[in-house]
């Protein structure tokens, strides 16, 4: 579920309507709650080449998923990280905006080149550049925001 982009905190209704029942509850809107988003929910992070195509592990999707290359520029995608400091368009259904403070991400505990950009209502990309010196394998990818834990992930490269 996406929310609006405004800085709107606190409790706010909720309705969501399934198969045309429509239940409403209140439930707390936070300034921000940031997460990476995952493949499987739990360890491969969504990542994808600067084409779009699948940044993952060449078994996780055959044919359609490939690693990352050392030195490269890949795109995390994430939600919750707010609102950035440029002025939005009411109601448009893409939206862009840059952050003044990074995502702080290690490729294997070596420090990552990132920017945090929004892309459209509730979507946010993190570009991080793979550091150059990272082997081909299986590599952790801890971040943070503003202090928070996006949660752990992984991405693979190849060399």
């Amino acid at each position: 579920m996406l929310t609006p982009l405004d800085d709107t905190i606190g409790s706010v209704a909720v309705a969501v309507n399934y198969n045309g029942t429509i239940v409403e509850r209140a439930v707390t809107l936070k300034r921000q709650s940031p997460s990476l988003l995952h493949f499987d929910g739990v360890s491969d992070f969504i990542a994808t080449h600067p084409d779009y195509s699948l940044a993952a592990r060449a078994w996780l999707y055959p044919g359609i998923s490939t690693p990352a290359q050392a030195g490269e520029t890949i795109i995390l995608w994430g939600v919750g990280f707010g609102l950035p400091q440029s002025p939005l368009t009411a109601g448009a259904a893409t939206q862009s905006g840059v952050f003044a403070e990074p995502v702080v991400c290690t490729v294997d505990n070596v420090p990552a080149a990132t920017s945090l950009n929004l892309v459209s209502p509730g979507l946010y990309q993190i570009n991080l550049t793979v550091p150059r010196e990272t082997p081909s394998g299986t590599h952790g990818v801890p971040c943070t925001y503003r202090g928070l834990s996006l949660g752990s992930g992984y991405i693979e490269t190849e060399n």
